[in-house]
């Protein structure tokens, strides 16, 4: 007979009847009970961590046969499950008890002599080793498989939760009481711990469970799993919102309820990717639009939903510094809030981040860090004006997705200065995005759909440069440069009148165009230049003329024609 369950076929109880033991999941099974081999009963319970003859529940279970092996009344009755589970408690907290007692001794058997060593000033590579030991076995601390991430057991969620060096210091002190340690100190003791755990990338720890990304849905394992994504709040699939919806709905609002809500879930779809690990899908998201549209307020729930120590801000001038990667190490996503005018030369590194590859790393004063491709940090662009690339190849502009926020809310009526504080105080708001985020992503995975913000070649180009070069854009959706065309209307198109509708369109399309402007008006020379960019007129020297109108003179500009249509339409608004 052996004694450890999972080995265990059947329990002989005496001559007649035997205990089969059949496994449901990995933390229960079934007791069926058979009579010179005919099934008298089963019954559903917990998996104990011992079941002998001789072992406390055996006897209890001994105990409900008499001696013409029937079972006893309570057992056939149903009770026979209270009076077994009672009796594993009590086994189980005996067990417990003892352990604690045991590993309580130990623990203090090596704190006894570390504080020796250490009030000896001697022997400092064993006080290293101890001081190891009681991080690793007693504080619950791990390492990463390369070593450069440092995580604790968190009974609660059955999980691991991310260290800073600074509270693996406040745990050390525990440990060498009046004893100051240096962080060489601490470095070389972490350096001891043999636990080293490779992560479950599919699995995302939440306060309240463990959900499998590619499963898409809560899973349940007998042995903590340590897995490098994690959120502080619970996976709640009863959360309700209103604030956060209200916000979506408005900051994406479009002409119609049924464009509203695609655009709402189009960002859902890329908040519920956020929780995979890696880039599998290759997605550069860009967010984009005017000032002031609540683009901030997003890029800051998200921040909160996978913790300030999982983020980080790469700029992407700095991704091709000798070691500016290495601010991606232990970080779930790289939101680049970038606001720099000047052109991107060299796209390499985004590339490699966002093309689902392993990324080396290259820290000061330390050798070369491989990431692993599964946890490479995604990348989430934001912007009011999208910067400019010199080489942008059709790889890198094939992952980019782009979401718009065109409407402006700082500075007017409907401004709520207090929204992100309102929002991160109540946590169920942003369980709701959670929950609904995945529930997107997921119906998008399930129906083998892309995202629904993936545009074509062509479209994707359209909308980066009406973000890159937006007085272009404007220009081009205003005027022609062809008399034949049949959209056009051959009035004078006079400097302030194309100038003034150039504003309400940019506005619109929550385009940013503040650095163009220059009292309330767009500066001539750059409206000047869009239009020479537009229509090829760089080499006729291309300027503007002066027409005189019952003795005011005027300017216009030549050889371009209103697109009747779009001009009708802003006059009316």
């Amino acid at each position: 007979m052996e004694d450890k369950t999972k080995k265990i076929d059947y329990i002989k109880l005496n001559d007649e009847v035997n205990l089969f033991l059949e496994p449901i999941g990995n933390s229960k099974l079934k007791y069926v009970f058979r009579r010179n081999g005919n099934e008298i009963c089963d019954y559903e319970g917990l998996k104990p961590s011992s079941l002998t003859t001789r072992s406390i529940l055996g006897k209890e279970i001994i105990k409900h046969l008499n001696y013409k092996s029937n079972l006893s009344q309570e057992a056939v009755n149903g009770l026979f499950d209270k009076t077994k589970e009672k009796s594993q408690l009590l086994f189980e907290k005996n067990k417990k008890n003892f352990n604690e007692s045991k590993s309580f001794k130990s623990f203090e058997s090596l704190k006894k002599e570390l504080i020796n060593l250490l009030d000896e000033r001697k022997n400092i590579n064993k006080s290293h080793r101890i001081l190891g030991e009681l991080l690793g076995e007693y504080g619950g601390i791990i390492l990463s498989k390369d070593s450069h991430l440092i995580y604790k057991l968190d009974k609660k969620s059955n999980g691991y939760v991310n260290l800073s060096f600074d509270e693996v210091k406040k745990i050390a002190a525990d440990y060498v009481g009046d004893y100051n340690t240096n962080d060489n100190d601490i470095k070389i003791a972490l350096s001891h711990i043999d636990k080293r755990l490779t992560p479950k990338h599919n699995i995302v720890k939440f306060d309240n469970c463990l959900y499998d990304m590619d499963k898409l849905s809560i899973v349940e394992y007998e042995e903590p799993v340590f897995t490098v994504i994690e959120s502080k709040f619970n996976y709640n699939s009863n959360a309700n919102a209103g604030l956060i919806k209200e916000f979506l709905h408005t900051s994406l609002k479009r002409d119609s309820i049924e464009e509203t809500e695609k655009e709402v879930q189009k960002v859902l779809e890329i908040i519920g990717y956020l929780f995979t690990s890696g880039n599998k899908r290759t997605i550069l998201p860009i967010i984009t639009g005017i000032g002031g549209s609540g683009k901030s307020v997003l890029l800051n729930i998200i921040t909160k939903i996978f913790g300030v120590n999982k983020t980080t801000d790469l700029k992407l001038q700095d991704m091709n510094t000798p070691h500016g990667t290495s601010a991606l190490l232990g970080k779930h996503l790289n939101i680049i809030r970038d606001s720099d005018d000047g052109i991107v030369e060299n796209i390499a590194i985004l590339k490699q981040q966002t093309g689902y590859d392993d990324l080396q790393v290259n820290p000061k004063f330390k050798n070369p860090i491989l990431i692993d491709k599964d946890e490479v940090p995604k990348s989430i662009l934001v912007a009011n004006k999208i910067p400019r690339f010199k080489n942008l190849d059709s790889a890198l502009m094939d992952r980019i997705i782009i979401i718009e926020f065109k409407h402006k809310f700082r500075g007017t009526l409907d401004e709520n200065k207090d929204l992100l504080a309102d929002i991160l105080n109540i946590p169920e708001e942003i369980e709701w995005l959670i929950y609904n985020s995945i529930e997107s992503y997921k119906k998008m995975v399930f129906n083998d759909k892309d995202f629904l913000a993936k545009e074509s070649f062509e479209k994707t180009e359209l909308i980066l440069n009406k973000h890159t070069m937006p007085l272009n854009f404007l220009v081009s959706e205003l005027v022609s440069d062809n008399s034949s065309d049949t959209r056009i209307s051959t009035d004078i198109i006079y400097t302030d009148e194309l100038n003034r509708l150039c504003i309400k369109l940019a506005k619109k399309e929550g385009l940013d165009i503040t650095s163009y402007m220059s009292k309330g008006k767009i500066k001539p020379v750059p409206l000047l230049n869009a239009i020479r960019g537009v229509f090829g007129f760089w080499d006729s020297r291309y300027s503007t003329n002066v027409s005189n109108i019952d003795n005011t003179s005027k300017r216009f500009y030549p050889d371009i024609y209103k697109i009747i249509n779009k001009w009708n339409e802003l006059s009316d608004e």
